[in-house]
């Protein structure tokens, strides 16, 4: 109820009084104006009390409600009687009723009892311009007792069960084939690439087009005109090709869609479980680096579990290897100048493989793929191929000695052999060159590898021996492709 007064004694200082709610429910509202004046206006949202309000000595008020008692000399007064947020509130007490701590005593003959469902009408009733002007006169404010829930909201925190997994997490049950958001994720990163590749070479063709126009018809403007209104006809012809090409594309990864959802749908998607690797075999394989070098004793490491030829290479043979060997990244250069500068490119690496008779890919993928990544390493073992990833060496060590894992880790800095996963215990075992003997069969948390192999963009070479009469036109070339994702670069 909102009430306004003609005149307010000089002594009198604003405060509000809120209208006690309890978890018992709100109190009905009755008003009686037989004892003193009350001037009730036409308005439900508008009451004029004239009596001085002062509280109370009483200490038994009900606290179900605020009330208020009649000074013995009463002036004329008035108390403005406003609803702030669904409360009752009383604007124009004096200052003694804003230090009372608890409820204070009714007038004689008048009770002021409020029931929420009035509250809030009175509330709707009253317009933003009445509500502004009846808060510029607050200065002081008294709260009877109300249960705090009531008056603040509440805030809500996210626990951690609502807070999205990492990028590099991988879930309890790994579907061996990818998931409908992982394959729809693929196809328009696919889509993406293409679009991309027609962007680029249509810019290439205006970019050759305008060049002939300058040249062949600076003289001739109609031969000009002619000319591009060919280019136009032409490049709407390139542009109505792939619009058609993506829409078949659609169709068929829509089509592929509703077989894969049927076939889920009566039967559950097959899941990681057990071993994939041998890692109590290849641990054998494992050597120590003396400098760095951890891309070259990696290498080492997966000749060796290829051949099953243990330190043969060695370190200071696979060293000699590379310093003869040019580098693909930095050509006329050795691949490796010496053992105090830093170690071998991984695109140096695929062509150092090469040498001993070993073929090998390098995939990277995207910060969001991992679960792609870690199925294409799975899939890698189980055909018994080795398997080697950069990641960041500082967080994996931290897990194998149970200390917290570094923060802000984003680079990589480091180079291992993977030879097995157990996806039921959800541990890495890992070949490492840079843990002294600690870094033979290493176990690794499946978590703490993960995060650590994002770093890299979950580089992965996958390598095997090189079929018999087959070899590599160009060593020096090799291929990072996501086979998942459709995404397949040559890299020189």
């Amino acid at each position: 109820m909102g009430a306004t007064s003609a005149s307010r004694p000089e002594d009198t200082i604003s405060a509000r009084s809120l209208a006690h709610v309890t978890d018992s429910g709100p109190a009905d509202v009755t008003a009686s104006a037989e004892t003193i004046g009350v001037e009730a206006a036409a308005e439900a949202s508008t009451l004029v009390i004239e009596a001085e309000l002062v509280p109370s000595d009483g200490s038994g008020a009900d606290n179900h409600r605020t009330v208020v008692a009649q000074a013995p000399d009463a002036g004329p007064s008035t108390a403005s009687t406003g609803i702030v947020s669904g409360l009752l509130s009383a604007v124009g007490v004096g200052s003694p009723l804003s230090a009372v701590d608890g409820p204070v005593q009714p007038l004689p003959g008048v009770i002021l009892v409020g029931s929420l469902d009035l509250v809030r009408r009175d509330l709707e009733r009253m317009n933003d311009d009445q509500l502004a002007i009846d808060t510029q006169h607050v200065t002081n404010t008294l709260t009877a007792e109300v249960p705090p829930e009531e008056l603040v909201p509440v805030a809500t925190t996210t626990t951690d069960s609502d807070t999205e997994h990492p990028s590099w997490s991988v879930p309890d049950e790994l579907t061996v084939e990818p998931t409908a958001a992982e394959r729809a994720a693929a196809f328009y990163k696919a889509r993406d690439v293409r679009i991309e590749a027609f962007i680029v070479a249509q810019a290439a063709r205006t970019d050759a087009f305008n060049e002939q126009v300058e040249t062949q018809y600076a003289d001739n403007p109609l031969g000009a005109l002619v000319g591009s209104a060919a280019f136009v006809v032409s490049e709407l012809a390139h542009t109505a090709a792939v619009v058609v090409t993506e829409f078949v594309n659609y169709i068929s990864y829509a089509v592929t869609e509703f077989i894969h959802g049927l076939s889920d749908w009566f039967t559950a998607p097959a899941v990681f479980t057990g071993m994939y690797g041998d890692p109590e075999t290849n641990k054998q394989y494992w050597q120590a680096q003396s400098y760095q070098n951890c891309v070259l004793m990696s290498s080492a490491m997966i000749i060796n579990q290829l051949k099953n030829t243990p330190e043969i290479p060695d370190e200071e043979a696979i060293i000699l290897k590379a310093q003869e060997l040019e580098s693909v990244v930095n050509p006329g250069n050795p691949m490796y100048v010496d053992t105090t500068q830093d170690g071998v490119n991984i695109k140096d690496a695929v062509k150092l493989l090469d040498a001993y008779g070993v073929a090998a890919t390098v995939t990277e993928y995207d910060k969001t793929e991992g679960n792609l990544a870690l199925r294409a390493v799975a899939f890698a073992l189980e055909d018994k191929k080795a398997v080697s990833v950069g990641l960041h060496g500082e967080t994996i060590w931290s897990a194998v000695e149970n200390r917290p894992m570094p923060t802000g880790a984003n680079a990589a800095d480091h180079q291992v052999v993977v030879t097995g996963i157990d996806f039921d215990e959800r541990v890495v075992y890992l070949n490492d060159s840079g843990f002294a003997e600690q870094g033979k069969n290493m176990k690794v948390p499946l978590d703490a590898f993960m995060k650590a192999w994002q770093t890299d963009d979950y580089e992965t070479i996958i390598a095997e021996l090189k079929q018999p009469n087959t070899s590599e036109t160009d060593p020096g070339v090799h291929r990072i492709s996501s086979p998942d994702s459709g995404v397949l670069l040559q890299v020189a």
